[in-house]
């Protein structure tokens, strides 16, 4: 064991070297002249450039860098800023309403419930709710695209997955 640590400890020093040899062939004054490109795509450009090996050209006049408190007052906010990524729920405020044409219960306690409108749904969470066939419920959407199923008239509600 003790051959194994002091044989790799030298190649630990020894394995760096060439990343550290070839960080040197990059250019740092092609890279800073990179830097003074406003345009992204033209900055990544010079950058993809230098890396690859060939001289980036210097920067012109209408590239030159500008203080950074400019730039933030120039730039048109969008009016979607901060919500781009957030879908609306388009089916939020959709309630089922529907009569209870069969019901069983599994094993453990849970209904799988058969509505007139040909839907089957599951309970998922194990609270206790009283249906009979006849009853009329009401499905609607939870938190976390879960939904809930009541009977109408009641408050109490259990957690449902429709499986058909």
């Amino acid at each position: 064991m003790n051959t194994i640590k002091t044989n790799l400890i030298p190649l630990l020093f020894i394995l760096p070297a060439p990343i550290f040899a070839a960080q040197n062939d990059i250019n740092i004054k092609a890279i800073q002249a990179c830097s003074f490109i406003e345009n992204n795509d033209n900055r990544l450009h010079c950058y993809d450039k230098v890396v690859a090996g060939s001289s980036s050209p210097q920067p012109t006049a209408n590239q030159k860098h500008k203080p950074m408190a400019e730039t933030v007052a120039t730039q048109k906010v969008p009016d979607d800023f901060g919500i781009e990524y957030k879908e609306v729920d388009k089916d939020k405020g959709i309630v089922v309403k529907a009569k209870i044409t069969s019901i069983t219960k599994t094993l453990r306690g849970k209904f799988i419930i058969t509505l007139d409108n040909s839907q089957v749904w599951s309970q998922t969470n194990s609270e206790k709710i009283y249906l009979k066939e006849n009853d009329t419920v009401l499905i609607k959407r939870g938190l976390l695209s879960s939904y809930k199923l009541n009977k109408e008239g009641q408050s109490r509600s259990v957690r449902v997955t429709r499986t058909k």
